[in-house]
């Protein structure tokens, strides 16, 4: 569509009035005395006429902005704001090619998921349930609001993508190289520090080295322009899978092996980064992206087990990855690897916050905050750090529809990729020109690869996620559109396939709605059990803990008494003696003492924990009576101190406190609220089975032969 007089008028109005603004900040950069944001004006203010003219240009700088983190390298040169100052400016590049005519608006249902997501963030900042202020000192209200409010904003930017995106047909491609190119480019310069600067700098913070040593790397661990490497690891990952689709779309052989080079130097920024989750989810999304392909791409998984094998014997790989042996290997007694066991706490604590707080849990933003009051009842002695999965983070801000909102955020971003995929290899050529299979296929790779990571991650670089759901967005939408074109004009693409009503036809979006109801009711059958089990025993307990301090046995004789009397700094002796008193057979002893009495102990549950800050071993029995708990905790701390005294002439344990300290148990909340979301399930499963039956009794029996 060719533009009109008037929208031309108002676009140059518009960049001249941006040329003015522009002047003026370039004059005030100039008297606060900032270097850098000087220049950068200046620059933003020779291009804002022409990207203004030419929002493909917009979407390319937005979006290499976004996957290198350029705004969060600007603030540490001087130049603040500059995520905020590209959200306006690709909002006013929309604006201006829609009053252009150049981009006609489509509906996608990612836009619908994203608010029911954030609707679930906000409720729970709303609801905040009732935690022990013990274990929350720092969550309150103004915490969740403010997470609200910035996922409010990073929602705003896939639907501004989105929007880009359906400017011309080049869009997709545009993006897609941004993103591989801009990557691939980061990646090199973390090469070139590495083996040729030596990290002697972090080259303005463009390649930051967080981590020079670490269990099983061989080379520094690189972060690129992000402050973590498992991070900056993860955003490489959702690179690999666009830069083997362009090689896959690309004409030539030199242009093939061009982009397949640009796929290996990103994975090459991958092993730099150290990252284990990042290693593995780069080989599932070879994997998935080979099989979306086909052809012999599809055949080349074979070839799998001795590509992987391959690939573990380059440095920095395999022997990065033999680091996962050793989770639980070290039996509570020793610190085999600091990084395993501080994420195996957090996933613990997040695990623990899900379960006080199954429905709506601590508000959003509001982890951190509590995790160290749940070290502490753990027992658990490292520092306070994020759940380092994605899921449990989701469950433990937002309980259970907290978790359901994220994975239908997930959910949707694969399903709209997958609809525009199919409608492009059922529209032929006709369909695949606005929407290449090829780009459906990175998309849906890259979410794999980013699913496969967050099991290993919480949730960061929000932004760079919605980039790439919002590509499938728009091609969905583009895909759609050009079926709807076609449908409406039978016939008149000669190139268009046979089988594209059948790919559009109301029978097949009502066997996709019928697959999607059956998947949901599963869903809300597992959320109703987890509720029901999330509410804790329907009875009332109490828990009484007792427990018992480390000391040195000084008889004088020692040449350096205040080496043997330090038990503080003995970390290894706590977890050793800990160790030793989480045997069942103490536990077991206890409850026989009780029972000598003729008391019953069946229902009577026992948990010994240590700390080495404290070098306190807690021993805490749960009983459905007060007196109960309290006698069997005291006896099973008789007979793990009898033990420990008499097998070492040094160290031994005394009592730290005499009379146990008994909590009463109560359900979080009445387990009862499960049978709601289970009656909507009923429901649905009904309205299922009617539409099944009437299915049956319409379909027309097939004419008998002869």
């Amino acid at each position: 569509m060719e533009p009109t007089r008037a929208a031309t008028s108002g676009a140059v109005a518009a960049a001249g009035g941006c040329l003015v603004v522009g002047l003026a900040a370039l004059a005030g950069a100039a008297s606060v005395g900032l270097p850098l944001l000087a220049p950068a004006v200046a620059a933003a203010v020779l291009a804002v006429p022409l990207l203004l003219l030419r929002p493909v240009a917009v979407l390319v700088l937005v979006t290499v902005a976004e996957v290198g983190n350029l705004s969060t390298v600007g603030s540490l040169n001087g130049l603040p704001g500059g995520e905020t100052a590209l959200l306006g400016f690709a909002i006013l590049a929309v604006l201006v090619a829609w009053r252009r005519g150049e981009i006609r608006p489509g509906w996608s249902p990612l836009v619908v998921i994203c608010l029911l997501y954030l609707m679930a963030q906000a409720v729970s900042a709303l609801a905040n349930q009732d935690v022990d202020p013990s274990l929350t000192p720092a969550a309150n209200q103004e915490t969740n609001l403010s997470a609200v409010l910035a996922t409010a904003k990073a929602l705003v930017w896939p639907l501004v993508v989105g929007l880009l995106l359906l400017v011309s047909r080049r869009a997709p491609h545009a993006i897609a190289r941004a993103i591989a190119l801009t990557l691939a480019l980061l990646a090199a310069v973390t090469m070139v520090n590495e083996f040729v600067l030596g990290n002697a700098t972090d080259l303005f913070g463009l390649s930051n080295v967080p981590l020079v040593d670490e269990v099983g790397a061989v080379t520094a661990r690189h972060a690129g322009p992000q402050e973590d490497a498992n991070f900056w690891a993860r955003v490489l990952v959702l690179g690999v899978p666009f830069a083997l689709s362009l090689a896959q779309m690309a004409g030539g052989v030199v242009r093939k092996l061009a982009w397949l080079g640009v796929a290996g130097v990103i994975c090459g920024g991958i092993v730099l980064t150290g990252s284990r989750g990042a290693l593995l989810a780069t080989f599932v999304v070879g994997l998935v992206w080979a099989l979306l392909a086909g052809g012999k791409w599809a055949k080349s998984v074979l070839l799998a087990p001795v590509a992987g094998a391959l690939v573990l014997l380059i440095p920095g790989v395999g022997s990065r990855l033999s680091t996962l042996s050793l989770l639980g290997t070290s039996d509570g007694l020793a610190v085999v690897d600091p990084s395993l066991e501080g994420r195996l706490a957090a996933q613990q604590v997040a695990f623990e916050v899900m379960v006080d707080n199954p429905v709506l849990g601590v508000g959003p933003g509001n982890f951190l905050a509590i995790t160290e009051g749940y070290l502490t009842r753990l027992g658990l002695d490292t520092l306070p750090l994020a759940p380092h999965n994605q899921y449990l983070e989701a469950a433990a801000e937002g309980g259970l529809f907290g978790l359901m909102a994220w994975l239908l955020v997930l959910g949707g971003a694969v399903l709209v990729a997958l609809r525009a995929r199919r409608l492009a290899r059922a529209g032929g050529p006709a369909v695949a020109r606005e929407a290449p299979v090829a780009l459906s296929n990175a998309v849906l790779a890259a979410l794999a690869g980013w699913a496969v990571a967050s099991v290993f991650l919480h949730l960061a670089s929000f932004r760079t996620f919605l980039f790439v759901a919002a590509i499938g967005a728009a091609l969905d939408i583009r895909a759609r559109r050009r079926v709807d074109e076609l449908g409406l004009q039978p016939g008149t693409d000669e190139e268009s396939e046979p089988d594209l009503e059948g790919a559009v036809s109301g029978r097949s979006a009502a066997r996709g709605f019928r697959y999607a109801t059956a998947v949901l009711i599963v869903l809300i059958v597992i959320g109703s059990a987890a509720l029901w089990n999330g509410a804790g025993s329907p009875t009332r307990t109490f828990s009484a803990s007792t427990a018992m301090q480390l000391v040195a046995v000084d008889e004088g004789g020692s040449e350096s008494p205040a080496y043997d009397l330090d038990t503080l700094s003995r970390t290894g002796l706590v977890r050793t003696l800990a160790g030793i008193l989480a045997n069942p057979r103490f536990a077991d002893e206890g409850r026989d003492r009780v029972a000598a009495g003729g008391t019953d102990v069946e229902d009577v549950t026992v948990e010994v924990t240590g700390s080495v800050r404290s070098a306190l071993v807690v021993v805490t029995a749960t009983a459905p009576e007060a007196g109960l708990a309290a006698a069997v905790a005291q006896e099973t701390r008789r007979a793990g101190m009898d033990y420990l005294n008499a097998i070492s002439p040094l160290y031994g344990v005394r009592d730290f406190d005499y009379f146990p300290v008994i909590e009463e148990n109560r359900p979080s909340y009445d387990r009862r609220w499960a049978f709601v979301p289970l009656g909507v399930a009923a429901l649905l499963a009904l309205e299922w089975l009617v539409s099944a039956v009437r299915r049956a009794r319409t379909r027309v029996p097939a004419e008998p032969l002869g």
